[in-house]
């Protein structure tokens, strides 16, 4: 059952055992209801200290399960299972006598354990007992409250609970020091459950989590919450940041600066009402899963959001009326795609693909008109983006093949001509990630139509030579133009571009009038 505290149940078994030396190393990697087998590589070299010189998966497990195996007793923790996973296929050794490996796994599901991971032992975890949810309810809220005339509401509240540790330290925390009548009315909603129906957990607890929300002190808060709830597991802050400037989720900030100090400030905000969870390091957040399910329930009762973390098809996408008043859309492991998405109201876009050689159609995005939003993982671009005209931000991670940003190498018709990259004259962020072999980002002729544009960043584009390179066919029609200015841009971010020869190594002038960050990491000059 999700809820019950088996994260933090086994990062106190973590701590116990590294206390108690009962093993000479301790490892641990959060798996999630979508594995990735890269990231829970990551999370276990990073204990290590391991730095993989491999590419391929199948190297990164061979020396993963190499460095492994020179521990003499190791335990190694792998929470949050939902499904089957090949330990091999991570590098976790198996079957090898002289190996004294120690596996401890986490799953919401018994059989997950015992069938799909052949788990020897099991140690199912129910919920609270009275008392025990009781002396945890009251730890929050203060023992002052058995002395008080709140006592018989308090206990009322507690029960609605369910006896499940993150409702009652959600409910509690919001409940602290609050009025009587507060608690009144919180007894009276939630003795009216949502209707909402979710396996293995009665309403009644979703309506407790369902009340901290309603109570969240402004509509910034409510929306940074249920953006937080689409994103999954440790996300970091400034891919948070981005999704919230694109999207305009707060008034009355200008620069990138103000918006970040904003966002850290609800942030702090949904921590403190435990709605939001510290990640892993203090550049990511966390949301927990039973959280989250509340989460995108609420934000589909107002604006439709359609989700799909695992591999899926078309059968698995809404009908045509639900798509049409779809606002938001995140699809992981995609195999096929509709030849155009009909959603004239979606304001985000998130996509990965599994199928190394599917494409999205050129249609694609032909009645997708209203996106602020556009993340791809690993997807070309179709020409039908140019009638992105409301694109605020572009977020494109690792594109390995891609060698240029021109329609051969992503499918964009004329970016470098000056008619089509108009439709990118609302473009407020830039970012380009992982493009291995991209030697050049942007034509001189280009900015001329990015003037909007306030966030620049580009990193771990290992072959990137020039920022803006003079575009051959139109050189003629820009030759004269001496100046290129960056009227809004704020925040300029270059980070491990090895080949970096300069921004413009062409005879131009580039300006930055409002440039109050940058940052340089991991680069020479030559």
């Amino acid at each position: 059952m999700p809820g019950v505290g088996k994260a933090t149940l086994v990062k106190e078994v973590v701590r116990q055992v590294k206390e108690d030396k009962l093993f000479d190393s301790v490892v641990m990697a959060v798996v999630t209801r979508t594995p990735d087998v890269q990231k829970i590589q990551d999370q276990i070299a990073d204990m290590l200290g391991l730095k993989f010189e491999e590419q391929s998966m199948t190297g990164r497990a061979s020396r993963l399960c190499q460095r492994l195996k020179k521990e003499k007793n190791i335990l190694v923790v792998l929470d949050d299972i939902w499904e089957k996973l090949n330990l091999m296929e991570v590098g976790i050794p198996l079957g090898d006598e002289d190996q004294r490996c120690t596996i401890l796994l986490t799953s919401r599901d018994l059989n997950v354990l015992k069938k799909d991971m052949d788990a020897k032992k099991s140690f199912p975890i129910g919920v609270l007992e009275h008392e025990e949810a009781w002396h945890f309810f009251k730890k929050i809220i203060g023992d002052g409250v058995e002395s008080s005339d709140l006592l018989p509401i308090a206990t009322e509240v507690a029960k609605k609970c369910g006896g499940l540790p993150i409702a009652i330290r959600t409910l509690a925390t919001s409940l602290r020091n609050e009025p009587p009548f507060v608690w009144e009315d919180a007894l009276r909603q939630l003795s009216k459950p949502s209707s909402s129906n979710f396996a293995g957990v009665p309403a009644t607890v979703y309506s407790t989590i369902e009340w901290s929300y309603d109570r969240l002190q402004s509509e910034d808060h409510k929306q940074t919450f249920l953006l937080c709830s689409l994103l999954g597991h440790n996300v970091l802050l400034d891919l948070l940041l981005v999704f919230a400037m694109g999207l305009g989720l707060f008034h009355g900030v200008s620069t990138i600066k103000e918006t970040r100090n904003k966002l850290l400030t609800v942030v702090s905000d949904l921590k403190a009402s435990c709605l939001l969870l510290d990640g892993n390091t203090n550049l990511q957040f966390d949301m927990h899963d039973l959280i989250s399910d509340v989460a995108m329930s609420i934000a589909s009762k107002g604006k439709p959001v359609f989700v799909l973390r695992r591999k899926h098809d078309l059968n698995d996408w809404p009908d045509d009326e639900t798509m049409k008043e779809c606002d938001k859309i995140l699809c992981g492991g995609i195999s096929e795609l509709p030849d155009q998405l009909n959603c004239p109201k979606l304001t985000f876009l998130s996509m990965g693909r599994k199928d190394p050689w599917m494409k999205i159609p050129t249609t694609f995005f032909k009645e997708t008109k209203n996106l602020k939003v556009l993340f791809l993982v690993s997807m070309n671009l179709p020409s039908s983006i140019s009638l992105l005209g409301n694109l605020r931000v572009l977020l494109l991670i690792l594109f390995p093949k891609l060698e240029k940003l021109k329609p051969s190498s992503v499918g964009i018709e004329r970016i470098w001509s000056s008619q089509a990259f108009c439709s990118t004259q609302n473009l407020t962020s830039l970012i380009i990630q992982g493009c291995a072999n991209l030697k050049y980002v942007l034509s001189d002729s280009m900015p001329e139509y990015l003037q909007q544009l306030k966030c620049l960043e580009i990193s771990e584009c290992k072959c990137i030579q020039e920022i803006i390179s003079t575009d051959k066919m139109i050189q003629q029609t820009f030759k004269n133009r001496a100046l290129i200015r960056f009227p809004r841009l704020n925040f300029l971010k270059l980070k491990g571009l090895q080949k970096l020869l300069g921004f413009c190594n062409e005879d131009y002038t580039v300006e930055f009038p409002l440039l109050t960050i940058l940052e340089i990491e991991n680069w020479i000059h030559p």
